[in-house]
Protein backbone atom coordinates (compact mmCIF):
# COMPACT_ATOMS: atom_id res chain seq x y z
CA UNK A 1 0.00 0.00 0.00
CA UNK A 2 1.37 3.57 -0.67
CA UNK A 3 1.65 5.76 1.95
CA UNK A 4 3.24 9.69 0.47
CA UNK A 5 1.80 11.19 3.86
CA UNK A 6 3.50 10.95 7.40
CA UNK A 7 2.00 11.05 10.59
CA UNK A 8 -1.49 11.57 9.68
CA UNK A 9 -2.99 11.99 13.17
CA UNK A 10 -1.32 15.11 13.98
CA UNK A 11 -3.32 18.49 13.14
CA UNK A 12 -1.94 20.31 10.87
CA UNK A 13 -1.98 24.15 10.99
CA UNK A 14 -2.94 26.56 7.90
CA UNK A 15 -0.14 28.24 6.38
CA UNK A 16 1.15 32.00 6.98
CA UNK A 17 1.28 34.16 3.78
CA UNK A 18 3.85 36.89 3.18
CA UNK A 19 1.24 39.91 4.34
CA UNK A 20 3.28 42.32 1.89
CA UNK A 21 1.94 39.95 -1.48
CA UNK A 22 -1.33 39.78 -3.30
CA UNK A 23 -3.64 37.33 -1.11
CA UNK A 24 -5.04 34.28 -3.30
CA UNK A 25 -7.67 32.93 -2.12
CA UNK A 26 -7.37 29.26 -1.63
CA UNK A 27 -10.72 27.20 -2.41
CA UNK A 28 -10.30 23.52 -0.91
CA UNK A 29 -12.84 21.08 -2.56
CA UNK A 30 -13.35 17.43 -2.23
CA UNK A 31 -14.74 15.27 -4.34
CA UNK A 32 -16.42 11.99 -4.31
CA UNK A 33 -17.59 9.57 -6.93
CA UNK A 34 -21.16 8.20 -6.26
CA UNK A 35 -20.08 4.79 -5.01
CA UNK A 36 -18.22 6.63 -1.95
CA UNK A 37 -20.66 8.54 -0.95
CA UNK A 38 -20.78 7.19 2.32
CA UNK A 39 -17.57 8.54 3.24
CA UNK A 40 -18.95 12.12 2.85
CA UNK A 41 -19.38 12.27 6.59
CA UNK A 42 -16.27 11.19 7.11
CA UNK A 43 -14.73 14.18 5.92
CA UNK A 44 -13.55 17.54 7.70
CA UNK A 45 -16.00 19.96 8.38
CA UNK A 46 -14.45 22.87 6.66
CA UNK A 47 -13.94 21.89 3.08
CA UNK A 48 -16.45 22.30 0.26
CA UNK A 49 -17.89 18.60 -0.82
CA UNK A 50 -19.17 17.51 -3.70
CA UNK A 51 -20.85 14.00 -4.76
CA UNK A 52 -20.74 13.06 -8.18
CA UNK A 53 -24.02 12.25 -9.60
CA UNK A 54 -24.76 8.92 -10.62
CA UNK A 55 -23.16 8.03 -14.45
CA UNK A 56 -21.35 11.29 -14.37
CA UNK A 57 -17.47 11.26 -14.54
CA UNK A 58 -16.47 14.82 -14.59
CA UNK A 59 -16.97 17.58 -11.66
CA UNK A 60 -18.69 20.62 -12.48
CA UNK A 61 -16.76 22.84 -11.07
CA UNK A 62 -16.65 26.49 -12.23
CA UNK A 63 -12.93 27.30 -13.43
CA UNK A 64 -10.96 30.60 -11.47
CA UNK A 65 -11.19 33.30 -14.13
CA UNK A 66 -7.94 34.65 -15.55
CA UNK A 67 -7.86 37.69 -13.58
CA UNK A 68 -8.88 35.89 -10.24
CA UNK A 69 -6.92 35.70 -7.41
CA UNK A 70 -7.98 32.00 -6.40
CA UNK A 71 -6.71 28.85 -6.91
CA UNK A 72 -8.88 25.63 -6.60
CA UNK A 73 -7.05 22.85 -4.23
CA UNK A 74 -9.14 19.27 -5.25
CA UNK A 75 -8.97 16.25 -3.69
CA UNK A 76 -10.60 14.13 -5.47
CA UNK A 77 -11.91 10.36 -3.98
CA UNK A 78 -11.86 7.70 -5.90
CA UNK A 79 -12.11 3.58 -6.71
CA UNK A 80 -9.50 2.35 -8.81
CA UNK A 81 -12.14 1.34 -11.36
CA UNK A 82 -13.47 4.73 -11.57
CA UNK A 83 -9.70 6.45 -11.99
CA UNK A 84 -8.81 3.33 -14.85
CA UNK A 85 -12.14 3.84 -16.83
CA UNK A 86 -11.91 8.01 -16.64
CA UNK A 87 -8.18 9.03 -16.19
CA UNK A 88 -7.79 10.36 -19.52
CA UNK A 89 -10.91 12.89 -19.24
CA UNK A 90 -9.54 13.34 -15.88
CA UNK A 91 -6.45 14.35 -17.23
CA UNK A 92 -7.90 16.42 -20.01
CA UNK A 93 -10.02 18.06 -17.25
CA UNK A 94 -6.86 19.11 -14.77
CA UNK A 95 -4.89 20.61 -17.74
CA UNK A 96 -7.40 22.71 -19.14
CA UNK A 97 -7.18 25.05 -15.73
CA UNK A 98 -3.36 25.99 -14.58
CA UNK A 99 -5.33 27.27 -11.66
CA UNK A 100 -6.26 24.04 -10.43
CA UNK A 101 -4.47 21.23 -8.33
CA UNK A 102 -5.81 17.94 -8.02
CA UNK A 103 -4.90 14.72 -5.78
CA UNK A 104 -6.24 11.37 -6.10
CA UNK A 105 -7.30 9.25 -2.68
CA UNK A 106 -7.70 5.84 -3.82
CA UNK A 107 -9.78 3.29 -2.54
CA UNK A 108 -9.01 -0.14 -3.50
CA UNK A 109 -8.09 -3.57 -2.60
CA UNK A 110 -5.08 -3.54 -4.67
CA UNK A 111 -2.17 -1.75 -4.92
CA UNK A 112 -1.57 0.95 -7.91
CA UNK A 113 1.38 0.95 -10.27
CA UNK A 114 3.27 3.65 -11.38
CA UNK A 115 1.95 3.33 -14.90
CA UNK A 116 -1.88 2.01 -13.80
CA UNK A 117 -3.26 5.19 -14.70
CA UNK A 118 -1.66 6.35 -17.61
CA UNK A 119 -1.68 9.40 -18.74
CA UNK A 120 -2.43 10.98 -14.76
CA UNK A 121 1.00 11.19 -13.37
CA UNK A 122 1.79 8.59 -10.82
CA UNK A 123 2.24 11.91 -8.37
CA UNK A 124 -1.17 12.78 -8.33
CA UNK A 125 -1.92 9.61 -6.35
CA UNK A 126 -1.52 10.98 -2.97
CA UNK A 127 -2.76 7.17 -1.46
CA UNK A 128 -4.38 4.13 -1.60
CA UNK A 129 -6.79 3.18 1.14
CA UNK A 130 -8.52 -0.09 1.94
CA UNK A 131 -12.49 0.02 1.95
CA UNK A 132 -12.30 -0.68 5.26
CA UNK A 133 -10.86 2.41 6.43
CA UNK A 134 -11.83 4.04 9.48
CA UNK A 135 -13.65 7.47 9.21
CA UNK A 136 -11.02 9.20 11.60
CA UNK A 137 -7.88 7.71 9.69
CA UNK A 138 -9.67 9.01 6.42
CA UNK A 139 -10.40 12.05 7.60
CA UNK A 140 -6.91 12.56 8.60
CA UNK A 141 -5.66 11.40 4.87
CA UNK A 142 -7.36 13.81 3.44
CA UNK A 143 -6.33 16.57 5.25
CA UNK A 144 -2.64 15.58 4.98
CA UNK A 145 -3.71 15.82 1.29
CA UNK A 146 -4.67 19.52 1.23
CA UNK A 147 -1.59 20.16 3.34
CA UNK A 148 0.72 18.81 1.00
CA UNK A 149 -1.04 20.86 -1.79
CA UNK A 150 -0.51 23.78 0.14
CA UNK A 151 3.00 22.59 0.13
CA UNK A 152 3.20 22.72 -3.01
CA UNK A 153 1.25 25.99 -3.66
CA UNK A 154 3.94 27.78 -1.14
CA UNK A 155 6.98 26.45 -3.10
CA UNK A 156 6.38 27.04 -6.66
CA UNK A 157 5.24 30.64 -5.33
CA UNK A 158 8.87 30.83 -3.89
CA UNK A 159 10.46 29.53 -7.10
CA UNK A 160 8.59 32.11 -9.15
CA UNK A 161 10.09 34.97 -6.14
CA UNK A 162 13.50 33.58 -6.47
CA UNK A 163 12.99 33.83 -10.51
CA UNK A 164 11.98 37.03 -9.90
CA UNK A 165 14.79 37.86 -6.93
CA UNK A 166 17.71 36.64 -9.90
CA UNK A 167 16.00 38.77 -12.52
CA UNK A 168 16.08 42.47 -10.13
CA UNK A 169 19.42 41.14 -9.11
CA UNK A 170 20.97 41.42 -13.20
CA UNK A 171 19.85 44.32 -12.99
CA UNK A 172 21.09 46.05 -10.48
CA UNK A 173 24.71 44.28 -11.54
CA UNK A 174 24.19 45.62 -14.94
CA UNK A 175 23.77 49.61 -13.82
CA UNK A 176 26.82 49.14 -11.77
CA UNK A 177 28.78 47.45 -14.50
CA UNK A 178 27.26 50.74 -17.12
CA UNK A 179 28.37 53.30 -13.88
CA UNK A 180 31.85 52.27 -14.29
CA UNK A 181 31.91 51.71 -17.90
CA UNK A 182 29.42 53.93 -19.54
CA UNK A 183 30.99 57.75 -20.94
CA UNK A 184 28.19 58.91 -22.19
CA UNK A 185 26.00 60.32 -19.37
CA UNK A 186 23.14 60.47 -21.13
CA UNK A 187 23.12 56.86 -22.05
CA UNK A 188 23.32 55.90 -18.68
CA UNK A 189 20.58 57.92 -17.12
CA UNK A 190 18.22 56.52 -19.77
CA UNK A 191 19.67 53.09 -18.63
CA UNK A 192 19.64 53.92 -14.82
CA UNK A 193 15.88 55.03 -15.22
CA UNK A 194 14.73 52.01 -17.67
CA UNK A 195 15.94 49.41 -15.38
CA UNK A 196 14.44 51.28 -12.38
CA UNK A 197 11.21 51.44 -13.72
CA UNK A 198 11.54 47.62 -14.63
CA UNK A 199 13.05 46.65 -11.13
CA UNK A 200 9.19 48.46 -9.72
CA UNK A 201 7.11 47.79 -12.34
CA UNK A 202 6.24 51.24 -13.08
CA UNK A 203 4.89 53.35 -15.78
CA UNK A 204 6.42 56.08 -15.84
CA UNK A 205 9.38 57.92 -13.77
CA UNK A 206 11.64 61.08 -13.90
CA UNK A 207 15.42 61.39 -12.60
CA UNK A 208 16.22 64.58 -10.84
CA UNK A 209 20.24 64.40 -9.77
CA UNK A 210 22.30 67.12 -6.83
CA UNK A 211 23.73 70.15 -8.12
CA UNK A 212 27.45 69.45 -7.17
CA UNK A 213 28.32 72.06 -4.28
CA UNK A 214 30.92 74.48 -3.81
CA UNK A 215 33.84 73.26 -1.61
CA UNK A 216 32.22 71.49 2.16
CA UNK A 217 28.88 72.25 1.33
CA UNK A 218 26.00 70.34 1.16
CA UNK A 219 23.54 69.84 -2.13
CA UNK A 220 21.15 72.54 -2.17
CA UNK A 221 19.55 71.71 -4.98
CA UNK A 222 18.61 69.03 -7.70
CA UNK A 223 18.40 69.24 -11.41
CA UNK A 224 15.52 67.39 -13.16
CA UNK A 225 17.06 65.28 -16.30
CA UNK A 226 15.56 62.38 -17.14
CA UNK A 227 11.49 61.44 -17.61
CA UNK A 228 10.39 58.21 -18.66
CA UNK A 229 7.65 60.02 -20.68
CA UNK A 230 9.45 61.18 -23.06
CA UNK A 231 8.73 64.87 -22.23
CA UNK A 232 10.30 67.87 -24.38
CA UNK A 233 11.07 69.70 -20.72
CA UNK A 234 14.00 71.63 -20.27
CA UNK A 235 16.24 71.25 -16.99
CA UNK A 236 15.31 73.11 -14.05
CA UNK A 237 16.39 73.27 -10.67
CA UNK A 238 14.82 72.45 -7.36
CA UNK A 239 15.63 72.80 -3.96
CA UNK A 240 16.39 70.28 -1.68
CA UNK A 241 13.45 71.07 0.83
CA UNK A 242 9.91 69.97 1.83
CA UNK A 243 8.49 73.06 -1.03
CA UNK A 244 8.45 69.21 -3.67
CA UNK A 245 7.86 65.60 -2.68
CA UNK A 246 11.30 65.49 -5.18
CA UNK A 247 13.38 67.84 -3.43
CA UNK A 248 11.54 65.98 0.50
CA UNK A 249 12.80 62.80 -0.74
CA UNK A 250 16.28 64.51 -1.67
CA UNK A 251 16.11 66.17 2.11
CA UNK A 252 15.64 62.83 3.60
CA UNK A 253 17.86 60.44 1.51
CA UNK A 254 15.20 57.47 2.09
CA UNK A 255 12.33 56.00 -0.11
CA UNK A 256 9.04 57.13 0.12
CA UNK A 257 5.63 55.68 -0.90
CA UNK A 258 2.66 57.63 -1.74
CA UNK A 259 -0.75 55.61 -2.78
CA UNK A 260 -2.40 58.42 -4.69
CA UNK A 261 -0.53 61.41 -4.63
CA UNK A 262 -3.57 63.56 -6.13
CA UNK A 263 -5.14 62.36 -2.54
CA UNK A 264 -3.01 64.37 -0.25
CA UNK A 265 -4.51 66.22 2.43
CA UNK A 266 -2.30 68.86 2.94
CA UNK A 267 -0.69 67.89 6.34
CA UNK A 268 1.91 66.11 5.18
CA UNK A 269 5.81 67.19 5.46
CA UNK A 270 6.00 67.95 1.79
CA UNK A 271 4.16 69.18 -0.96
CA UNK A 272 3.23 68.36 -4.86
CA UNK A 273 4.38 70.46 -7.37
CA UNK A 274 3.20 70.45 -10.74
Amino acid sequence: MRNDSQDLSVEVEPLKRDSGEVEVILDSICILEPSLAHYQDSLPNNLQVMLLPENDYLPNLEPPGEEDRRMQLVVFLATRDFLERFRLDLWNWIKEYPQREVRFILISTENSNAHAFEPLPSELIHLVLPPQVSPSILGDVVRNAFYQLELRYERLKLQSRLALSTQEMRRIIRVGQAMSTERDFDKLIDLILGQARELVGADAGSIYVTESPRGNEKPQYIRFKKSALELNANEFLLPIDSSSIAGYVALRGEPLIIDDVYALDGHEPYRLNF
